[in-house]
């Protein structure tokens, strides 16, 4: 395993930050603009399937064309090889900046950057290489997010984290979609209390 710096990281990064974000951030806007009237009957799992095959699409669109940019796309795993140096992977982050994963044996040898169930191996992946996390944190309604990241994990910790963009540092060219309301489906609003002392309307989302 190759371990990375915050200050090594960025230094690689720092070209093709811009354009990363970009894509990004399109592909969270593109479920936004398509897929969120039905937020009420997707689960979690299935919003962030969705945001992050629009970002792989986004991201191969982009680079394709970029030298020294490469993209190893296999058995459900995506990673964009930055100049031979590491490898970036697109995840819903949970609060801790941890990336969200079903824990597959697979999985588990990505998460240890390598260093386990090596029996594991996929031929097309440079293992000798650092996988970092490109990730965002949903607010509660899936309508915006607290900022983008790269984080660098090992295990179960994160070893360091940075804005993928500063926060002062956005792209104009990003549109922002208004969200219309979404109507809710019949048999989930609960009716009023009829109490004197509690005439607030509770309206289950």
């Amino acid at each position: 395993m190759q371990k990375i710096t915050e200050e090594e990281a960025i230094k690689i990064l720092d070209p093709y930050r811009a354009r990363i974000f970009e894509c990004a951030q399109k592909g969270f806007e593109s479920y936004r603009k398509n897929f969120s009237i039905f937020q009420w009957m997707y689960e979690p799992r299935t919003k962030a399937g969705i945001i992050r095959d629009h970002i792989v699409a986004n991201i191969k669109g982009e680079f394709v064309e970029t030298p020294g940019i490469g993209s190893i796309d296999v058995k459900g795993r995506f990673f964009l090889d930055i100049e031979g140096k590491v490898l970036l992977q697109f995840k819903k982050l949970n609060k801790n900046l941890m990336p969200s994963n079903f824990q597959t044996q697979q999985q588990t040898s990505i998460d240890f950057q390598w260093e386990v169930n090596e029996q594991f191996e996929f031929d097309e992946i440079p293992h000798e290489l650092p996988v970092l996390t490109v990730g965002y944190i949903p607010n509660d309604l899936w309508t915006d997010v607290e900022n983008w990241w790269i984080t660098y994990s090992y295990a179960k910790s994160v070893e360091w984290h940075v804005p993928l963009l500063d926060i002062d540092d956005t792209l104009t060219n990003i549109e922002t979609i208004p969200l219309e309301p979404v109507e809710t489906p019949i048999g989930t609003r609960a009716k009023p209390k009829d109490n004197k002392n509690d005439e607030k309307e509770v309206n289950e989302r």
